[in-house]
Protein backbone atom coordinates (compact mmCIF):
# COMPACT_ATOMS: atom_id res chain seq x y z
CA UNK A 1 0.00 0.00 0.00
CA UNK A 2 2.40 2.53 -0.33
CA UNK A 3 3.71 2.85 3.61
CA UNK A 4 6.97 2.50 5.42
CA UNK A 5 7.15 -0.21 7.85
CA UNK A 6 9.77 0.57 10.43
CA UNK A 7 11.51 -2.40 11.63
CA UNK A 8 10.58 -3.55 15.40
CA UNK A 9 13.56 -3.97 16.79
CA UNK A 10 16.59 -1.28 17.55
CA UNK A 11 19.48 -1.83 14.43
CA UNK A 12 21.43 1.38 15.64
CA UNK A 13 23.77 0.58 18.45
CA UNK A 14 24.03 4.31 20.30
CA UNK A 15 27.93 4.38 21.16
CA UNK A 16 30.10 7.87 21.62
CA UNK A 17 33.93 6.97 20.67
CA UNK A 18 36.60 8.61 21.71
CA UNK A 19 40.58 8.32 20.73
CA UNK A 20 43.73 9.06 22.44
CA UNK A 21 46.41 10.78 20.10
CA UNK A 22 49.14 9.89 22.81
CA UNK A 23 48.43 6.09 22.87
CA UNK A 24 46.03 5.39 19.62
CA UNK A 25 43.77 4.38 22.25
CA UNK A 26 40.13 3.87 20.72
CA UNK A 27 37.05 3.78 23.51
CA UNK A 28 33.45 3.25 22.99
CA UNK A 29 31.07 3.76 25.21
CA UNK A 30 27.26 3.01 25.19
CA UNK A 31 25.41 6.03 25.54
CA UNK A 32 21.27 6.10 26.68
CA UNK A 33 21.52 10.01 25.54
CA UNK A 34 23.50 12.66 24.56
CA UNK A 35 23.48 15.09 27.68
CA UNK A 36 26.11 17.09 28.73
CA UNK A 37 25.88 14.77 31.95
CA UNK A 38 26.37 11.98 29.84
CA UNK A 39 29.48 13.12 27.80
CA UNK A 40 31.21 14.13 31.10
CA UNK A 41 31.12 10.57 32.93
CA UNK A 42 31.84 8.86 29.36
CA UNK A 43 34.78 11.35 29.32
CA UNK A 44 35.93 10.49 32.79
CA UNK A 45 35.55 6.81 32.00
CA UNK A 46 37.80 7.38 29.18
CA UNK A 47 40.46 9.64 30.23
CA UNK A 48 40.57 8.40 34.15
CA UNK A 49 41.10 11.08 36.50
CA UNK A 50 39.08 14.43 36.07
CA UNK A 51 42.36 16.05 35.29
CA UNK A 52 43.65 13.26 32.79
CA UNK A 53 42.52 14.96 30.02
CA UNK A 54 43.76 18.50 29.43
CA UNK A 55 42.27 18.92 25.20
CA UNK A 56 40.01 17.83 23.01
CA UNK A 57 38.78 18.04 19.86
CA UNK A 58 35.36 17.63 18.84
CA UNK A 59 32.73 18.21 16.20
CA UNK A 60 31.33 21.12 17.85
CA UNK A 61 28.33 19.08 19.54
CA UNK A 62 27.21 21.43 22.05
CA UNK A 63 26.62 18.31 24.54
CA UNK A 64 30.45 17.35 24.34
CA UNK A 65 31.29 21.25 24.66
CA UNK A 66 29.49 21.45 27.44
CA UNK A 67 30.84 17.89 29.06
CA UNK A 68 34.46 18.96 28.36
CA UNK A 69 34.13 22.74 30.01
CA UNK A 70 32.86 21.18 33.06
CA UNK A 71 35.56 19.15 33.52
CA UNK A 72 38.26 22.20 32.42
CA UNK A 73 39.19 20.43 29.26
CA UNK A 74 40.22 22.72 26.58
CA UNK A 75 38.23 22.27 23.64
CA UNK A 76 39.25 22.64 19.75
CA UNK A 77 36.04 22.66 18.00
CA UNK A 78 36.38 21.66 14.31
CA UNK A 79 34.92 22.36 11.10
CA UNK A 80 32.31 20.57 9.58
CA UNK A 81 32.34 18.99 6.45
CA UNK A 82 36.23 19.45 6.35
CA UNK A 83 38.08 15.92 5.87
CA UNK A 84 41.37 17.38 7.51
CA UNK A 85 39.56 17.16 11.28
CA UNK A 86 36.61 14.45 10.47
CA UNK A 87 39.58 11.83 9.16
CA UNK A 88 40.82 10.68 12.69
CA UNK A 89 37.28 10.53 13.76
CA UNK A 90 35.96 8.61 10.82
CA UNK A 91 39.28 6.68 11.27
CA UNK A 92 38.44 5.72 15.28
CA UNK A 93 34.85 4.97 14.28
CA UNK A 94 35.95 2.34 11.12
CA UNK A 95 38.80 0.68 13.85
CA UNK A 96 35.52 -0.05 16.29
CA UNK A 97 33.45 -1.29 13.28
CA UNK A 98 36.23 -3.93 11.98
CA UNK A 99 37.27 -5.24 15.61
CA UNK A 100 33.58 -5.16 16.94
CA UNK A 101 32.22 -6.86 14.11
CA UNK A 102 34.82 -9.82 14.31
CA UNK A 103 33.60 -10.49 18.16
CA UNK A 104 29.84 -9.76 17.12
CA UNK A 105 30.06 -12.60 14.33
CA UNK A 106 31.83 -14.85 16.90
CA UNK A 107 29.68 -14.24 19.38
CA UNK A 108 26.62 -15.28 17.89
CA UNK A 109 24.18 -13.45 19.53
CA UNK A 110 21.66 -10.48 18.28
CA UNK A 111 22.52 -6.69 17.38
CA UNK A 112 21.60 -5.70 21.04
CA UNK A 113 24.55 -7.22 21.80
CA UNK A 114 26.52 -5.18 18.81
CA UNK A 115 27.56 -2.55 21.62
CA UNK A 116 29.21 -5.33 23.90
CA UNK A 117 30.62 -6.70 21.37
CA UNK A 118 32.67 -3.36 20.30
CA UNK A 119 33.32 -2.92 23.72
CA UNK A 120 35.02 -6.11 24.26
CA UNK A 121 37.10 -6.52 21.14
CA UNK A 122 38.65 -2.90 22.07
CA UNK A 123 39.73 -4.44 25.34
CA UNK A 124 41.73 -6.86 23.39
CA UNK A 125 42.96 -5.02 20.80
CA UNK A 126 43.89 -2.43 24.12
CA UNK A 127 46.30 -5.36 25.42
CA UNK A 128 47.31 -6.62 22.08
CA UNK A 129 51.26 -6.18 22.45
CA UNK A 130 52.65 -4.97 19.26
CA UNK A 131 55.78 -6.51 17.71
CA UNK A 132 57.42 -2.83 18.48
CA UNK A 133 56.94 -2.33 22.08
CA UNK A 134 54.25 -1.69 24.86
CA UNK A 135 50.66 -2.27 24.29
CA UNK A 136 48.30 0.65 24.56
CA UNK A 137 46.82 -0.44 27.85
CA UNK A 138 50.81 -0.65 29.21
CA UNK A 139 51.27 3.04 27.90
CA UNK A 140 47.93 4.18 29.56
CA UNK A 141 48.54 2.29 32.84
CA UNK A 142 52.01 1.92 33.33
CA UNK A 143 54.02 -0.84 33.44
CA UNK A 144 53.44 -2.03 36.71
CA UNK A 145 50.19 -2.41 36.44
CA UNK A 146 48.74 -5.89 35.33
CA UNK A 147 46.84 -6.69 32.63
CA UNK A 148 43.21 -8.34 32.70
CA UNK A 149 42.59 -11.78 31.72
CA UNK A 150 40.58 -11.61 28.98
CA UNK A 151 38.20 -14.45 27.63
CA UNK A 152 36.22 -14.36 23.62
CA UNK A 153 33.93 -12.48 23.10
CA UNK A 154 30.53 -14.41 24.72
CA UNK A 155 32.36 -17.21 26.13
CA UNK A 156 30.64 -19.42 28.78
CA UNK A 157 32.70 -18.88 31.96
CA UNK A 158 31.80 -21.58 34.69
CA UNK A 159 33.16 -21.54 38.21
CA UNK A 160 32.41 -23.22 41.57
CA UNK A 161 30.39 -20.89 43.97
CA UNK A 162 32.13 -19.93 47.50
CA UNK A 163 30.59 -21.35 50.82
CA UNK A 164 28.72 -18.21 50.98
CA UNK A 165 26.96 -18.33 47.95
CA UNK A 166 25.97 -21.44 48.36
CA UNK A 167 22.20 -21.42 49.51
CA UNK A 168 21.21 -24.84 48.24
CA UNK A 169 19.83 -27.44 50.29
CA UNK A 170 22.37 -30.40 50.76
CA UNK A 171 20.81 -32.71 48.74
CA UNK A 172 20.41 -30.73 45.28
CA UNK A 173 22.93 -31.30 42.87
CA UNK A 174 26.29 -29.56 42.38
CA UNK A 175 25.72 -25.94 42.31
CA UNK A 176 28.37 -24.27 39.36
CA UNK A 177 27.70 -20.47 38.44
CA UNK A 178 27.88 -19.88 34.96
CA UNK A 179 27.76 -16.39 33.13
CA UNK A 180 28.79 -14.31 30.15
CA UNK A 181 31.64 -12.64 29.31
Amino acid sequence: DGKIQEHPTETKIKMQVFLDDKTKDVAAYRVPNRTAKTMRNKLIDFGGSRTAITSMTCDRAPELIAAGSSLGIAVFKTTPGRSTSNAKAERANQTCLEWGRHAFLRGGQGINWGGHAIEHALMHRRCQVPENGKSIYELKHGPNVKQPQLYPHMAKVVFKPTKDQQDAPKISGPCWITGWV
